[in-house]
């Protein structure tokens, strides 16, 4: 069985004229978030093998945030590319993981990461599904399983939402 979960990096600060997209840091509240949100995927239980981390600042800082609560030993791998990457290209590049990796996060940014966690979840457990649908708020992760034990298996409604968390209360599924 692999387990998949997609993490959108916590709020960034906006935009400036002297800062480019890619080096936009993490808000204050970003940086609480991503704490938090650190907290609730290992009290969930989360544990990746693999953490793939869009090379942007924010999605790096938010990596910074979350990586002291994961659980066991995590190979992290910095990937330029999913900060421009659409959800096909994120789908792809999920295709192409090694078959060792049974559990992966991935940390990147809107619209990819909801588009993919939508495309992929068939069901949900709880009110997850719903909540996913609802909104993809920043800090958020959608954790899905898939049945099979092969990455380029993966296809679209093949997995099961299991958790759907946000940095806040409330969480469901």
């Amino acid at each position: 069985m692999l387990t998949l979960t997609l993490l959108r990096h916590a709020k960034a600060k906006p935009a400036g004229i002297d800062m480019q997209d890619f080096d936009r840091p993490l808000a204050k509240s970003g940086r609480t978030d991503a704490l938090a949100i650190g907290k609730r995927m290992q009290d969930a239980g989360f544990g990746p093998e693999l953490v793939l981390c869009s090379a942007a600042q924010r999605a790096r800082e938010t990596l910074s945030g979350v990586i002291p609560f994961l659980d066991g030993a995590v190979s992290v791998e910095i990937e330029p590319a999913l900060y421009a990457i659409d959800a096909a290209g994120l789908s792809e590049r999920l295709r192409a993981l090694p078959p060792h990796a049974h559990s992966v996060l991935v940390i990147g940014h809107n619209p990819p990461i909801e588009d993919l966690a939508r495309d992929l979840a068939a069901d949900g457990a709880g009110d997850a599904l719903a909540r996913l649908h609802k909104k993809f708020p920043a800090g958020a992760a959608a954790a899905l399983s898939f049945t099979t034990d092969s990455w380029p298996a993966l296809s679209t409604k093949s997995g099961r939402l299991e958790r759907f968390l946000t940095p806040g209360e409330g969480d469901g599924g």
